[in-house]
C-alpha cells in the first residue's frame, strides 16, 4: 500500500495539483507551507543533491513509456532524510495537459537496514582479508562450495567449486 497518493504536473518542478495527507506526513510540511513557501513545487521536497538526477531519471523513463519507478530521498522538515519509492504514471487531461499520478511508499527503514547490512559485510570482508585461514561455505542443496581467497594463496591453485559429492 502506498503511504501517499498525489497528482502533479509533468513539469520541471513537479508542480502539485492535488494530494492527500500522506505527502505532508512524509515530508513534515503542511499543504499550506508546500503551497505558500514552495510554490507547490514538489521538487523542493527532494534532497537538493538529488534534484537534477530525479528530473533526468523521470525524463529518461518517460521516453520509453508512461510509467516511472524511482527511489527518491526526501528532506523532511526536521532535517531527516526519508527514502520513498515513487511509482508514477503519465496521463493527459481533457485539455491535453500532461500530469503524473503518483503513489509513494516510505522505504526509509528498508534503506537503513540495507546500509547496516552493507556496512557489516564490508567489515566481514576486511576481517576475512586479514586472516590466514581458509574459510568456506558449502551449499548442500546445490552442491556448490565457495572458498575464501586465502585458498589460492596457500595452495597455489583454484579449488573445485561444484559437484563436490561426485568427486
Amino acid at each position: 500500500l502506498a503511504d501517499a497518493v498525489y497528482f502533479c504536473r509533468n513539469d520541471r518542478d513537479f508542480t502539485l495539483m492535488e494530494t492527500g495527507i500522506g505527502v505532508t506526513e512524509l515530508a513534515g510540511y503542511s499543504l499550506k507551507e508546500i503551497g505558500e513557501d514552495m510554490g507547490d513545487r514538489l521538487i523542493e521536497l527532494v534532497h537538493p543533491e538529488d534534484r537534477e538526477r530525479v528530473r533526468k531519471d523521470f525524463d529518461e523513463q518517460l521516453k520509453h513509456g508512461t510509467e516511472v519507478k524511482e527511489e527518491i530521498r526526501l528532506l523532511h522538515k526536521n532535517g531527516d532524510i526519508r527514502w520513498v519509492l515513487c511509482n508514477s504514471r503519465l496521463q493527459v487531461d481533457a485539455q491535453g495537459r500532461e500530469y503524473l499520478s503518483n503513489a509513494i511508499t516510505d522505504i526509509t527503514h528498508f534503506k537503513r537496514s540495507n546500509e547496516t547490512l552493507r556496512s557489516t559485510l564490508d567489515r566481514y570482508e576486511i576481517i576475512l582479508a586479514q586472516t590466514e585461514n581458509v574459510l568456506f561455505e558449502w551449499d548442500l542443496l546445490t552442491d556448490v562450495i565457495d572458498f575464501s581467497g586465502t585458498w589460492e594463496k596457500i595452495f597455489g591453485f583454484r579449488p573445485i567449486r561444484k559437484s563436490l559429492r561426485q568427486q
